[in-house]
């Protein structure tokens, strides 16, 4: 079940926050800006919880992209023929 609240949020600004408790999930909550994208957001979850193909994004959410560009190098790059062309690439990029 979602429950929206209202926050204040940086600066004194009101924000969203959206918490969704549901038996056999993680506890879920997320703040938003504007309340009616903090309710499309709990909808969203709790339809993929409903339909049994929910999976966690915590993970994805919190990895920065140098985090993702370094392990793309470590595990894909060096199987490539073109891995020094490729290393200097991502160097540039982060």
């Amino acid at each position: 079940m979602a429950s929206l609240r209202a926050r204040p949020g940086p600066s004194g600004r009101r924000v969203w926050q959206v918490r969704i408790k549901k038996r056999g999930y993680p506890e879920l909550a997320k703040t938003f800006d504007l309340k009616t994208e903090a309710a499309a957001w709990a909808k969203q979850i709790e339809s993929e919880m409903d339909r049994g193909i929910f999976m966690s994004r915590a993970e994805a959410e919190s990895t920065s992209l140098a985090e993702l560009l370094g392990r793309y190098q470590r595990e894909i790059t060096v199987q490539k023929r073109g891995a020094a062309m490729e290393r200097s690439h991502l160097r540039m990029i982060g």
